[in-house]
Formats: C-alpha cells, sequence, structure tokens
C-alpha cells in the first residue's frame, strides 16, 4: 500500500474519458448520415473520370 500525494490524486481526477474513434462515430452516427449522400456524390464525380481515363482500350 503507498501513500498518494495530492498531485497524484488531482493528476487522476482531470483525466478526461476517452473513447475510441469507433465509438465517437458510432455516437454520432446521424452526422455522419447527413453528409453521407453529398461524400457519395463526391466520390461519383471524382471516380468516374479517373476511371474512364485509365481504362485500357480493347484491341
Amino acid at each position: 500500500m503507498s501513500i498518494a500525494t495530492e498531485r497524484e490524486i488531482a493528476a487522476r481526477a482531470k483525466r478526461p474519458i476517452r473513447f475510441g474513434v469507433l465509438r465517437q462515430m458510432i455516437d454520432r452516427r446521424s452526422d455522419y448520415l447527413y453528409v453521407l449522400p453529398a461524400l457519395i456524390v463526391m466520390m461519383i464525380v471524382i471516380a468516374y473520370p479517373i476511371y474512364y481515363t485509365i481504362e485500357p482500350e480493347p484491341f
């Protein structure tokens, strides 16, 4: 058994509880659902020209 100093006790009390990134995303899933349609449209607009630029020509 050890004696904790006041600084150690204060340092433990001030530590915020941290959740993982996945947990934060799950908690804020409605925010991501609002942005999802815009992200899908952006991916289509970006991916379509890239695909047809890289696509090999048929022989």
